[in-house]
């Protein structure tokens, strides 16, 4: 092996003498073959997706994690743990106690964070053997149906790709970015996240052909090119608080779904339209305690999948 390198090395070099007029260029064509033919080789089936080298913690430079399970991708119900660590190379310690918390009215789907993409691999869309339907949520939708995915490169009917539409909240992991609700900035100190008070103008857009897609926007300032959006300050409770979940976040991949929040829920057993939500006191208790110094994330995956990564990823 080492023969052959040689033998390469010395014909790209004799080339590189035949055709470059310059004296320094010969070596700068040298050391970059050799950096190519000494690269190591890659390692297939390492990473959650089946191929390619393993995949770094997602959640490394953070030290606050909200951690979400769910019984499997179909369940509406989950329980919500809140874990922290001094430093990022010190072990994660729970905070406090688990409480339930409901996701989509559909189950999980494999959304689009700082996990690896591959930890999803979509192929042709298949019929669902399940499907739980509520009013919750009832902003319009721009629906374009379910893709299944797989966990480990194959095809696997349990692990449902996140779509717009398709009543899934996103599995993986996610940074939290911002806090919304129904009052002033001045009344709202005690958060510690970037706040934004949820006017009557406020409006997150979901319709997938805006330019404005999976964006919070003031429709006062923006010129409207939209058909389906959520109104922000609901008739409702459901966000008087709530947190910025980013999926699917920079650039939104249009069709991967949007609006995904963590929010004040209409019961336990009400799913969402892809959101998660808990109970007004437990909304509260996390916004006091989220600081965004602390680069707090999201790790949201059915049981059998997060025993299963908890190692790769290193997840509390």
């Amino acid at each position: 092996m080492c023969s052959r390198k040689l033998l390469l090395l010395l014909t790209l070099f004799i080339l590189s003498l035949t055709f470059t007029p310059w004296g320094a260029a010969p070596l700068t064509v040298m050391f970059s073959a050799f950096s190519w033919a000494t690269e190591p080789a890659k390692n297939p089936g390492a990473s959650p997706g089946g191929e390619g080298r393993p995949a770094p913690a997602p959640a490394v430079a953070s030290r606050q994690a909200i951690v979400v399970k769910t019984a499997d991708w179909l369940s509406l119900r989950g329980t919500m743990q809140r874990y922290e660590r001094s430093l990022r190379q010190d072990k994660w310690r729970p905070v406090g106690r688990a409480v339930p918390v409901s996701v989509g009215r559909n189950g999980l789907g494999w959304g689009m964070g700082l996990h690896p993409e591959g930890a999803a691999t979509s192929f042709s869309a298949r019929k669902e053997a399940s499907k739980r339907l509520t009013d919750n949520e009832s902003a319009p939708m721009a629906g374009k149906g379910h893709r299944w995915g797989s966990e480990n490169g194959k095809a696997n009917d349990r692990a449902p790709v996140k779509r717009e539409g398709d009543g899934r909240a996103p599995a993986g992991i996610f940074s939290l970015s911002g806090a919304f609700g129904y009052a002033p900035v001045e009344e709202c100190r005690w958060i510690k996240m970037p706040y934004q008070e949820a006017t009557p103008s406020l409006r997150c857009i979901d319709d997938v052909t805006s330019r404005y897609y999976n964006r919070l926007v003031h429709i006062d300032n923006v010129e409207d090119d939209w058909s389906s959006c959520e109104e922000m300050h609901r008739p409702d409770q459901q966000y008087r608080l709530g947190v910025i979940v980013d999926h699917n976040a920079v650039p939104p991949i249009p069709g991967r779904g949007s609006c995904i929040f963590i929010h004040i829920w209409q019961g336990p057993d009400r799913g969402t339209a892809g959101c998660t939500a808990m109970s007004p006191e437990n909304m509260e208790m996390i916004l006091r305690w989220l600081d965004p110094a602390a680069f707090p994330v999201l790790i949201q995956l059915p049981e059998t999948t997060y025993r299963r990564l908890r190692s790769t990823w290193k997840l509390p």
